[in-house]
């Protein structure tokens, strides 16, 4: 359940292609330009710098419904703003000091451009055996990559999904997860990286604005 969860502060930046990665959990991390999210499982905050974009603040809005629909109703959600200086969010996050200022957050151009951590794979049994091969990566990954007769594993950066389509056969919907959690410690991801299986049809919106 949600004690289990290991508290994570997440990043978000960009002007138009908002990235979201994790970054670590100290002050030293914000930064007056950009939005965070501190994910502890039951209390997801959304921590809003005083220079942050509108689109970034859209971003996570996005984001902290998502978690909280995929934790049922256990997580609760809310925005604060730089100004607030919120205890709840600085106890949270484990310490506290001076925040950066947008300058040092660089510019949301420059991220734009910067590559992406995405990663795309596919899973297929089509030749007869488990064949796993990475189809994109960075700003290549597109959603018209995904296709129904294969189970595709991918990284956003920020967590793993294994997606299934409608017409994956039944060997590769039964691997779905498990080949996704073997990615996370091929790739060398941090061990606590959320991953989560979802369905053709029935994705959920992290998943979506990850396209977007």
């Amino acid at each position: 359940g949600p004690d289990k969860y290991r508290t994570r502060l997440l990043h978000l930046k960009g002007k138009k292609h908002i990235r979201v990665h994790e970054v670590p959990k100290t002050y030293k991390s914000l930064n007056s330009g950009d939005v965070f999210v501190l994910d502890a499982g039951k209390t997801v905050i959304q921590w809003n710098g005083a220079k942050a974009g509108l689109l970034e603040k859209v971003k996570a809005a996005e984001l902290l419904q998502a978690i909280e629909g995929e934790r049922e109703g256990i997580a609760s959600g809310r925005v604060v703003a730089e100004a607030d200086n919120d205890t709840e969010f600085f106890t949270l996050l484990g310490d506290k000091g001076p925040i950066a200022d947008a300058a040092a957050g660089g510019s949301d151009l420059e991220a734009d451009k910067k590559d992406q951590p995405a990663v795309l794979l596919r899973l297929s049994d089509a030749s007869g055996k488990f064949e796993f091969t990475e189809v994109a990566r960075g700003l290549k990954v597109k959603r018209n990559l995904l296709d129904s007769n294969d189970v595709f594993v991918l990284y956003t950066g920020a967590e793993v999904f294994a997606w299934v389509g409608k017409h994956a056969s039944v060997g590769e919907k039964k691997k779905a997860l498990s080949f996704a959690q073997e990615y996370v410690q091929k790739a060398g991801l941090p061990i606590h990286t959320p991953v989560a299986r979802i369905l053709e049809g029935g994705e959920n919106e992290v998943f979506e604005d990850f396209f977007d």
